[in-house]
């Protein structure tokens, strides 16, 4: 009997690790989506459907695979991580391997969980990990020296707050911006809100409003925080003169669009639209 047959997963026994580990993020997606929309009922299912499709294409060398699995262990969102003595450890075990096959990004979460910090698509359990953040930081520069786009941007975090490193608001920037360019969007986030501010770079504010306008038409996860900033920067005129129409626009945005992570900006959001009635 084959790993995929032992994972019951009917109709799956031709298909090859590439298209495993794909199934295996879009079930991840759909049951990341219905979690933040408050249907965390209804999302176990997608997250045990994603669960076994990673371990199906982990068995097949697939690093990212692995680090979806980990992601899913550690953040004890499939039944698997209840069986486990500590699953943390497994997780690390796990993002530890795929950092060795070549996957820098296992090193990134390894580094947040010394942070004791929130691993994205994982959750708040550090099991046994001490808070460590010279540690952290070792694991993500390397990740970041690996090529993972998004280490760099939680780099930046850190030396902008200033709370492990010292405070630097210049070399903040410089990682936002290296993120940016490998592809995070929040790293373009960032980049957008310093470039506003001024903050650890020259303003310039045409250039935040064309990053934040990128990040609203890309429609991605940043979507609502872009429509929201471009919202209040319509509707303040700090920055350009007030514009009600454009700020209406992307408030409506926002309304539509925010999740439960977003709740304080949609009702921002919807105090203006109403007050435009």
């Amino acid at each position: 009997m084959t790993e995929m047959e032992k994972l019951n997963l009917p109709g799956t026994t031709d298909l090859g690790a590439e298209d495993l580990d794909y199934a295996a993020r879009m079930c991840k997606v759909e049951a990341e989506k219905l979690e933040r929309s408050g249907n965390k009922e209804k999302s176990v299912g997608g997250f045990e459907r994603a669960y076994r499709f990673a371990c199906a294409a982990a068995a097949l060398g697939s690093t990212g695979s692995m680090c979806i699995m980990a992601e899913l262990i550690q953040g004890e969102k499939v039944s698997a991580a209840k069986q486990m003595d500590d699953p943390v450890a497994e997780a690390v075990r796990l993002w530890e391997k795929a950092a060795e096959m070549g996957l820098a990004r296992g090193y990134l979460n390894i580094g947040l969980l010394h942070l004791h910090k929130p691993v994205p698509g994982g959750g708040k359990n550090y099991g046994n990990v001490p808070y460590d953040p010279e540690k952290a930081i070792a694991y993500m520069q390397k990740a970041a020296d690996g090529g993972d786009a998004k280490a760099p941007r939680n780099l930046g975090v850190c030396y902008r707050e200033g709370v492990i490193v010292p405070k630097d608001e210049a070399k903040a920037f410089g990682y936002f911006e290296e993120a940016m360019k490998r592809g995070d969007s929040s790293g373009k986030l960032f980049c957008a809100e310093d470039l506003l501010r001024g903050d650890g770079v020259e303003q310039d504010i045409s250039r935040a409003i064309r990053l934040y306008e990128e990040l609203y038409e890309e429609a991605g996860h940043d979507i609502t925080t872009s429509a929201y900033a471009l919202g209040c920067i319509y509707r303040d005129g700090k920055y350009v003169p007030a514009d009600r129409e454009k700020a209406a626009e992307y408030f409506a945005s926002v309304v539509k669009t925010a999740d439960i992570r977003a709740q304080e900006m949609k009702r921002e959001a919807e105090k203006f639209l109403n007050a435009e009635e």
